[in-house]
Parts: structure tokens; sequence; C-alpha cells
């Protein structure tokens, strides 16, 4: 009678078929994937077609991000001429504000409210920062070389490096939202178009 008990084909006796091709299998020559049992083949086929979709998906997700930071790029090229069109034009719709000489350059900056952000305070150091605390709201500036500031605690005005724009840690230690390149070009625009400025 045991001569008659499928068997894989290792000469183990068989536990059940491989749910895609039939064939016997033993538990040592077998997998059970999403609750069906398949065969050692269809399982390097299943892996073979994982790694397959895993890279297709780190391809695409590149694509994506190389089209945000060219987005990006453009606008922030856009961002500047269109900052620096004003400040040739005497910097219509500007504010005078008193700033940190070493930050700025000068005492006074003159510089557009452009927008805001979101800032929470964070606890912890290095690798270690962690969201928490208090979240306010606080003014981005754009100052007139095309750069970004914003006003820290002491209402003094604090620039940004290039480099700093779209860290989470702000320069200030404070968690920050990103800047958003697209609303900032929409309200210079709009500025240029008020003073009849056509960068």
């Amino acid at each position: 009678m045991s001569g008659d008990a499928p068997s894989c084909s290792c000469g183990t006796f068989a536990i059940g078929r491989c749910g895609e091709c039939r064939e016997f299998v033993c538990g040592s020559h077998s997998f059970l994937k999403d609750g069906l049992r398949i065969c050692v083949h269809h399982e390097h086929a299943h892996m073979a077609a994982e790694v397959e979709r895993q890279r297709a998906d780190r391809l695409a997700q590149a694509a994506v991000d190389l089209d945000a930071a060219l987005l990006r790029s453009g606008q922030r090229k856009r961002i500047r001429l269109l900052a620096r069109a004003l400040n040739a034009a005497g910097g219509p719709g500007a504010k005078r504000m008193r700033a940190m000489k070493e930050s700025i350059g000068s005492r006074h900056a003159r510089a557009w409210e452009v927008g805001t952000r979101s800032v929470t305070q964070t606890r912890g150091n290095g690798a270690g920062y962690d969201q928490g605390g208090t979240t306010n709201i606080r003014p981005v500036f754009l100052l007139g070389d095309g750069s970004f500031a914003f006003l820290n605690g002491y209402n003094q005005l604090r620039k940004y490096a290039e480099g700093e724009l779209d860290e989470k840690i702000g320069p200030d230690g404070y968690y920050h939202s990103p800047i958003d390149f697209e609303a900032v070009v929409k309200v210079l625009e709009a500025r240029c178009a008020k003073a009849g400025i056509n960068p």
C-alpha cells in the first residue's frame, strides 16, 4: 500500500501538490506562499518576480524624485530671477527689517513675506532629534538676493543657507516644514505684475 503513496521528486513521501504545476512535493522541497503550497521551482520564480517588482518600483520612484528635483530647481531659479527683478525696481512691496548682521550682511534687510512654515520644537541632539513640543507658524521671507529667511525667537531675521531649505531640522535647531516653492513663485509673480515688472 505504501508503495502507491505519492512521493516528491526526491523520493520522500509527498505532503501535498504544488498549487501551480500540481507536482507532488515534500516538506523540504515546498513552501507556503499566501496559504498556497508551491514547489521549489515556482518559489524561485516568485522570488525572481518580487525582486524585479522591487527594482521596477525603485526605478519608478527614482524617476519621480528626479522630476521633483528638476521642478524645484526650475522654481528656485525663477524665484531668484523674480526677487532680483523686484529688488532692482526698488523693492515694491518689501519690508525693511532689522536683521542679524552676521546672517544678512546689513542691519536692515529688504524682505518680502512669501508664505509660512510650521515650526516644532525638537528634543535630543545629533541624529537623535525627535519631533515634539509646541508647533507654531512662522512667516517665510525672501531677501533681495533670492535667498530665504525667517524670524527667530529674538525677532531677528535668520538667513537660510541653500542646503538648509529642504532639511527637516532647520538652522535654529527646530523642525521645519518644507518651503512651498510653487506658492512663492505665484506670490512673487503677482507682486511683479502689480508693479508692472515683467522679468
